[in-house]
């Protein structure tokens, strides 16, 4: 059998897992008797839909979140299933958070869906050239993944994450990419960080 066939998928050199690879992982390790996920949507608009996913012990406290945004029609599945890929992107970054990631915290779901829209954009914004793929960089994923990281909707420019969320991004990307890759994140982690400093201090005055 395949590492594809077990939900173990290669993928620009790096391998990730699919989120039900490692939901079962969830339900069939013993250290998880009893821990639970729940899925809830916290803003849905007709064009879009943010989840947030709690993942608790027996005790019903909180061991890990995930957040996912998924915009109607951006992509072939969320032509028709923008709400159920939405609730698999926030349920594999809850179980990420709890240590079911693998090799990678992005998901195999998460990461195909991210340079398929990244093709997609650049090709409403270019001429495409017959026979040639989009060219996706290892920048265009790492900045997905910042981005799917911290909730953060390039449409709305809301971030529904955390400071925690954008540090351990920022980690991840600094142990899973090139040093070239994540020092042209850090402009773009910086400013993120400003934001949410203000507005938990706002909020905090408030």
């Amino acid at each position: 059998m395949s590492q594809a066939n077990k939900g173990i998928i290669p993928i620009k050199g790096k391998n990730y897992r699919t989120v039900a690879y490692r939901v079962n992982e969830f339900r069939t390790d013993d250290k998880y008797e009893g821990w639970c996920i729940n899925t809830d949507i916290i803003q849905q608009t007709e064009a879009e839909v943010t989840m947030k996913t709690i993942i608790s012990d027996q005790n019903g406290m909180i061991r890990g979140t995930g957040f996912a945004n998924e915009v109607k029609g951006r992509g072939n599945i969320n032509k028709t299933s923008h709400i159920e890929n939405c609730e698999t992107s926030a349920i594999g970054r809850a179980l990420a958070s709890i240590g079911l990631a693998g090799e990678e915290y992005a998901s195999a779901d998460e990461l195909a869906a991210a340079l398929i829209q990244q093709g997609e954009m650049k090709k409403e914004n270019s001429e495409p050239e017959l026979g040639v793929a989009p060219n996706v960089t290892e920048l265009d994923v790492a900045m997905q993944y910042l981005f799917d990281a911290i909730g953060y909707s390039v449409k709305s420019r809301k971030i529904t994450g955390s400071l925690a969320d954008l540090r351990r991004a920022v980690k991840d990307i600094a142990a899973n990419y090139s040093a070239e890759t994540a020092r042209k994140i850090g402009p773009f982690a910086d400013q993120f960080e400003k934001r949410l400093t203000q507005d938990k201090g706002n909020a905090q005055a408030a």
